[in-house]
């Protein structure tokens, strides 16, 4: 081979963050076939599930709840320098991480509820129990990227706000001043328009997956139309949610009796 055939030297970092590069295209690819093409994301990993897809459900779920606690513990961070009156970073990732861990496990009686709605159809409680997961990994993830890109401008522009302009133009700084000089400040606009941004994507988002992606899941594992899969996931939520909510006012009840 000559010395024009040879390949070249291969850059070492390149080969390094290859392996995270080829995961994030991957859950990038998965994600998107979810919310874009969700008829053929059911038939690919909902239809026949496998002990593989329910443990990498899972671990989405727990990775999500991870980078969720660790965003809002940046934020209490943000907070602790402006001396804004919020709890300690540590405790906002503890109490963030099991929150949204519990908040998962509403997907279990949900699935029960969906498999019961279904069941006729041979739908398997795996099969349920995988589409809630994998729904709600979209909507923590989907949710999460919003966050996280109206974060890195918010964060930034409130800081500048509070060392270039705010400390130089107020005698007393502490953080309820902050907020008094902020809210009245035409910088207050800037920052309504972002969280109205974040608003608006929001709610783009969360409707693609509720009114659209999950109902198409449901009527490909069934086989049926676009509506048969949305009222059974109407049920599926609103009744477990109904049933749960009484539970917890019998349980208020009862204490406050005893």
């Amino acid at each position: 081979m000559s010395d024009i055939d040879a390949p070249g030297p291969t850059e070492p970092v390149l080969v390094a963050i290859e392996p995270f590069r080829r995961k994030a295209a991957s859950l990038w690819t998965f994600y998107w076939k979810m919310a874009w093409r969700p008829r053929q994301f059911a038939e690919e990993f909902l239809w026949t599930p496998t002990a593989a897809s329910i443990t990498r459900a899972v671990k989405h779920t727990l990775w999500l709840a991870g980078f969720w606690s660790a965003m809002v513990g940046l934020v209490a961070s943000v907070g602790d320098i402006m001396g804004l009156p919020k709890a300690s970073a540590l405790s906002s990732f503890a109490v963030t991480f099991v929150t949204v861990t519990l908040v998962a496990l509403q997907v279990i009686p949900m699935a029960g509820m969906l498999w019961l709605l279904t069941r006729r159809h041979s739908i398997w409680i795996s099969q349920t129990l995988l589409f809630f997961v994998d729904a709600f990994n979209l909507f923590l993830a989907s949710t999460f990227l919003i966050y996280s890109v109206i974060g890195a401008i918010g964060i930034p522009f409130q800081l500048f706000v509070y060392f270039f302009r705010f400390r130089s133009s107020v005698p007393v700084v502490d953080g309820e001043a902050f907020l008094v000089w902020f809210n009245s400040s035409s910088y207050w606009t800037w920052y309504l328009v972002l969280l109205f941004t974040m608003g608006t994507a929001c709610f783009v988002t969360w409707g693609r997956i509720f009114l659209f992606a999950a109902p198409q899941m449901i009527a490909s594992m069934i086989r049926a139309s676009y509506w048969q899969g949305f009222w059974r996931l109407l049920l599926s939520i609103i009744l477990p949610a109904i049933a749960l909510e009484g539970l917890l006012l019998l349980l208020v009840a009862f204490i406050w009796i005893a």
